[in-house]
């Protein structure tokens, strides 16, 4: 008989599995990149993400000579020693994330390091002998190519698990980490800093980086807890090890909050309210409520001060009341009402208008019931009775109909930096395919063309018409419309309709206009070329996200994946792109 002693191995391929399978998404590697360059000591970082690449940029201490390489570098699961200090490092294994998802070239000082696993396994090739590199700058190829959704998902959860990183951080040039030191804190701990969110899970940062999340009910609270001491994670830095002394203390402080959160809601609501209020809160008026009110100040019986105080006004298709005074604030006393007809949808364009040029305040026809008159004009008359002659908040009467004539002699253009979310990105899209909506415009039989349509500069607007031009220099799309239709594929159809219909034009169009028998014939040989709605609808819908992105804009879940199937389709060959356009244009 015979006995030894005899140590464990690890087999390579054990080590590229560990290596693959680390991290199951791009933001957790991306991640391990952030944290691996604080830990070299880095005042400041950059990540530049593409749908085909990653670049993480830093100016740290990178890697020094041959020896770091080969004992940091090539070694994994190598222990750090105390003196390096490390605020995030524990097992040399999370470079390994970043490995799994492309081809890296790592650059550091004098060195080159070009990794590809799925090509190379566990070798790698080693350059020495360049020029000196600040920093490390990690150039990462990716073996997928993002899709659209995949590309914004990673971008909000890199900057979600980067959310309270020491050092400035920026992503695609634009910094998100959040300066802990502005942050109002609830419990301000030698171990960790704690905020309390009553309406959100229980978020635990690691130094900074997010760890995991855990169900509001888990410890009775919820909200973030940023640690300022390393607490100790699982291999895959995932889960907090319940031997952690640091958790230990935190959850310590969690179960107070948690028993005090639950003495208060345990307390009768009397005794909560005699210690928070001197008075209950005032009772929701009906509409029965209202209506006695008004009776009682049109008799007489209600003092200016109370009256002015009450929420008896109620604007156009809104829910809530308003007092005078705030109908007063709208538009400096001015108010309007629309036409019996005016709940219906055809009136709404008017009010927008009304409300965009600070015409008046626009009123809902409820009040007539409510106030016992016939007319806007009687409530005004009314109303300011019950006002001192010189208060402030005495209304003007604005007919409806001296509105709209108003209204038709002003189309006026927004400028760029003024628009919202939604229209930067219709207006930068519609630009960008411009030539394949605008090229092609048929010519005049009399030949009297100016300058060619395709020039036209497309802008939006406000105004009573949804479309117009001044015939020569630009086509203006109204504001309102791209609010109503937005970015769906059949959004795009009707975008292509406007274009093409002012583009006809060579007249201003602003006022009234006719169409003749040329502008028809015109019309329809523009829509007999090949540019058809279908194909202007894929372009624009392929093209969004990334003109998106160069606006500074986001584009939504929704139209990120009509992008997605668009290129699914592309990838089958035009003939398929062409169907699956269509689809979608009539879903």
């Amino acid at each position: 008989m015979t006995r030894e002693r005899r140590s464990f191995k690890m087999d390579h391929q054990l080590l590229l599995d560990v290596i693959k399978r680390q991290a199951g998404s791009l933001w957790k590697a991306a991640s391990e990149g952030i944290m691996n360059f604080i830990d070299s000591g880095a005042s400041k970082g950059e990540l530049e993400l593409t749908r085909r690449t990653l670049i993480i940029r830093d100016n740290g201490k990178g890697f020094r000579s041959r020896d770091d390489i080969e004992n940091f570098f090539e070694v994994f699961g190598k222990p750090h020693e105390a003196r390096e200090a490390k605020t995030f490092g524990r097992f040399r294994m999370g470079r390994g994330q970043l490995f799994a998802f492309g081809h890296n070239i790592w650059r550091s000082g004098e060195f080159e390091m070009n990794i590809n696993i799925e090509r190379d396994g566990l070798d790698y090739h080693l350059k020495s002998g360049l020029d000196p590199h600040p920093g490390c700058t990690i150039t990462i190829q990716l073996y997928d190519e993002l899709s659209h959704t995949q590309f914004a998902e990673i971008v909000e959860q890199i900057k979600a698990n980067c959310k309270y990183v020491s050092i400035p951080i920026t992503l695609n040039d634009k910094p998100f980490a959040v300066d802990c030191t502005k942050v109002p804190w609830d419990l301000e701990l030698p171990f960790a800093d704690i905020r309390f969110k009553q309406n959100q899970d229980l978020r635990v940062y690691n130094q900074g980086v997010k760890v995991l999340s855990f169900y509001r009910n888990r410890y009775g609270v919820g909200g973030d807890v940023v640690t300022k001491k390393p607490i100790k994670v699982n291999f895959a830095r995932n889960d907090i090890m319940d031997s952690c002394p640091i958790w230990k203390a935190i959850r310590e402080e969690l179960a107070k909050k948690a028993l005090a959160d639950r003495a208060e809601e345990e307390t009768p609501v009397s005794s909560r309210r005699a210690a928070t209020t001197p008075r209950a809160a005032p009772k929701r008026l009906t509409e029965q409520d209202h209506e006695r009110f008004v009776a009682q100040a049109k008799d007489g019986n209600i003092e200016p001060k109370p009256f002015k105080r009450a929420r008896i006004y109620k604007k156009y298709e809104q829910r809530a009341n308003a007092t005078i005074q705030q109908v007063f604030n709208a538009c400096n006393g001015k108010v309007t009402m629309p036409p019996e007809s005016g709940f219906s949808f055809g009136h709404r364009h008017e009010v927008e208008q009304i409300h965009m040029n600070e015409l008046a305040c626009v009123l809902d026809r409820a009040m007539l019931k409510r106030w016992g008159c016939d007319s806007l004009e009687d409530i005004v008359e009314l109303a300011n009775k019950r006002l001192p002659a010189r208060d402030r908040c005495r209304l003007t009467y604005m007919p409806w109909d001296d509105l709209m004539v108003t209204l038709k002699s002003k189309c006026q253009l927004v400028p760029d930096e003024q628009l919202i979310r939604i229209e930067k990105i219709v207006l930068a899209v519609l630009r960008e395919n411009a030539n394949n909506a605008l090229g092609g415009c048929p010519r005049r039989r009399d030949g009297d063309d100016d300058l060619p349509v395709v020039k036209r500069r497309i802008v939006l607007g406000y105004g009573p018409r949804q479309s117009w031009t001044d015939g020569r220099t630009f086509i203006a799309i109204n504001r309102e419309l791209v609010r109503q239709l937005k970015t769906t594929p059949s959004a795009w159809d009707y975008y292509l309709h406007v274009l093409r219909h002012e583009g006809l034009h060579t007249v201003n169009t602003a006022r009234n206009h006719k169409h003749s028998q040329e502008f028809f014939r015109r019309y329809h040989e523009w829509y007999s070329n090949k540019w058809h709605v279908g194909r202007f609808a894929h372009l624009c819908a392929a093209d969004l996200p990334r003109i998106a992105v160069r606006v500074n804009e986001q584009a939504d879940a929704d139209e990120l994946y009509f992008a997605d199937k668009l290129e699914e389709c592309a990838r089958a060959g035009d003939a398929v792109a062409e169907a699956g356009a269509a689809e979608l244009a009539n879903t």
